[in-house]
């Protein structure tokens, strides 16, 4: 193994791993919004690592010219959808601002 497919290991590893955190947090938050934009920013992050590992395992070679050409799809399709879906949610639910209020202000704060 030499340090190049060592470092795409690694990269690729970090990719997944990401990509593991963000399944667990869309479960634990509970708003469609902060899920989307979880989802959104990590999958850019983990497929850029995933694929830039690949690169590097493979080395110089035409496979990776695919994998430019795949990121560079996720990148241009990914935050479209997320703000697509991101608007739908606004239109259709009522109560947004419920979940968008400000946090209470702390008594102390204001005391001094």
């Amino acid at each position: 193994m030499t340090v190049l497919e060592l470092i795409g290991s690694i990269l690729m590893g970090l990719g997944i791993l990401l990509m593991v955190i963000v399944v667990i947090s869309v479960f634990r938050l509970g708003f469609v919004i902060n899920r989307m934009h979880v989802t959104a920013i990590a999958d850019t992050l983990a497929t850029l690592l995933i694929f830039l590992g690949g690169a590097l395992s493979e080395g110089l070679h035409w496979v990776n010219l695919k994998l430019i050409l795949i990121l560079a799809l996720q990148w241009f399709t990914v935050p479209v959808c997320g703000h697509m879906i991101t608007q739908l949610e606004y239109a259709v639910v009522g109560d947004l601002e419920e979940h968008c209020k400000p946090l209470p202000e702390d008594e102390k704060g204001e005391e001094s």
